[in-house]
């Protein structure tokens, strides 16, 4: 996979935190960790979390990656995008033929970031193909950026055009989402690649406020309490990395209707 690793750095960023070494930061970090050894699946991702960015501890990459493939397996796609994030950009840890696995899985899952990095990756080229760019993967991984209105897509599109790659035989359904949607490159007037009706007029922007991170910290360790007994943190997907899950004890789980009609 012919992949540069600042391709990938800008996306990881979204979620990130500031590398701290404070009381607090590593006090928050020793008391995740020892929930994450209890098999709490959220404090796994947020181990892993601060391993990656150094927050309460020194910066590991590779234990980051064991957090965040814990958490992978267990089905949540923020952590199966940084899991392949991890193979494809750090030197020391480059596994293509996992990153692009987990990257998949996510991009599945509805991770739009993974998705963009996939169409991006195969417009680059990768082994499969010896190094020749995979147009057709390219561009099923591109039409699911674009029905997300990812906003990194126009520049890209703009990218492939100037090389003369971006045409109706390399990108049928992406050309054609497109000409269906009236949408063609054009400079905004601050000068940037945009696409024309790309967020159109009938979207609504809604600002919404959430916890601060210490009140976020401190909200998800309330519910490493007690026993992991529960199915709260042992729930698929990414309803576990929240504070928000509905949580029901064994005992509730045996009277409940779905499991006597079993």
């Amino acid at each position: 996979m012919l992949l540069i690793p600042t391709t990938f750095t800008q996306s990881a960023n979204a979620n990130q935190l500031e590398a701290c070494n404070t009381e607090e930061c590593v006090s928050y970090f020793k008391k995740f960790k020892r929930a994450a050894r209890k098999g709490y699946v959220s404090a796994q991702y947020n181990t892993a979390k601060f391993y990656y960015y150094g927050y309460g501890t020194e910066a590991d990459k590779a234990l980051a990656l064991k957090y965040y493939r814990k958490t992978a397996v267990n089905g949540s796609k923020e952590a199966q995008y940084m899991t392949g994030l991890i193979y494809v950009s750090e030197p020391d840890l480059q596994n293509h033929e996992q990153g692009i696995y987990w990257l998949e899985r996510a991009a599945a899952n509805g991770h739009i970031h993974a998705a963009f990095l996939l169409g991006k990756a195969h417009a680059q080229g990768d082994t499969i193909n010896g190094g020749a760019p995979n147009y057709q993967a390219s561009d099923i991984w591109l039409t699911k950026a674009f029905d997300k209105r990812y906003n990194k897509l126009p520049a890209l599109v703009e990218e492939l055009n100037a090389k003369k790659v971006f045409n109706e035989t390399n990108y049928p359904s992406l050309y054609n989402k497109l000409v269906e949607h009236n949408m063609w490159l054009a400079k905004n007037s601050n000068g940037e690649v945009a696409l024309s009706n790309w967020d159109g007029k009938t979207y609504e922007r809604i600002t919404v406020t959430g916890y601060s991170q210490t009140e976020a910290f401190d909200n998800l360790l309330a519910t490493f309490r007690g026993r992991n007994n529960s199915t709260g943190s042992r729930l698929g997907s990414d309803c576990q990395l929240t504070g928000a899950c509905a949580r029901k004890s064994l005992n509730e789980m045996k009277d409940s209707q779905w499991v006597s009609q079993q």
